[in-house]
């Protein structure tokens, strides 16, 4: 996840810092049946930075050495899910939605939209009835960012996510 070619955003860029930077997310869900629930989030998905090297910067600002960008997403997951014990959730989910990606080269800022695609599995922990934990190994396929000789960078990729659950209504 994150990595980019030299050739993608110009000659004799390189990343600042190799280390990836957090994600987060923030997701609502709506059970529609007993093993089904729709699940709606947004969350952000590459985030990085190059810088050009000293041997190419002669005459010029170092402002314009500088390339960064970042995405975000919107999507909608359709989650299959299966409850082995009363405070075990085990799931599985498909999805899709929108992309945004945020590329800036000195002073000269871009937008570019296009389509997100996931997939993840994981599983919740509720050891109390209103909060709990989410574990969750996901994938996205999110083709945002693209430079003026049509190459594409992948803002998805792998991700793993650990977090809280908050359950803020109960039917029953």
């Amino acid at each position: 996840r994150g990595e980019i070619g030299a050739c993608e955003f110009g000659r004799g860029f390189e990343r600042a810092i190799d280390i990836p930077p957090p994600t987060w997310q923030l997701a609502v869900s709506r059970q529609l049946a007993p093993h089904w629930s729709l699940a709606l989030d947004v969350r952000n998905l590459d985030t990085g930075s190059t810088a050009r090297g000293s041997a190419f910067t002669r005459g010029e600002s170092s402002e314009a050495n500088q390339f960064s960008w970042s995405s975000y997403a919107l999507t909608a997951q359709l989650q299959a899910h299966v409850d082995p014990w009363p405070a075990l959730r085990l799931f599985a989910q498909l999805g899709g939605g929108a992309g945004m990606a945020r590329s800036a080269l000195g002073s000269d800022e871009q937008f570019q939209f296009g389509p997100v695609l996931g997939a993840s599995t994981g599983l919740y922990v509720m050891p109390w009835s209103s909060v709990g934990f989410v574990v969750q190994g996901m994938y996205n396929y999110a083709p945002l960012l693209t430079n003026e000789l049509d190459e594409t960078h992948d803002s998805g990729g792998f991700a793993v996510t650990v977090g809280l659950r908050f359950r803020v209504w109960s039917e029953g």
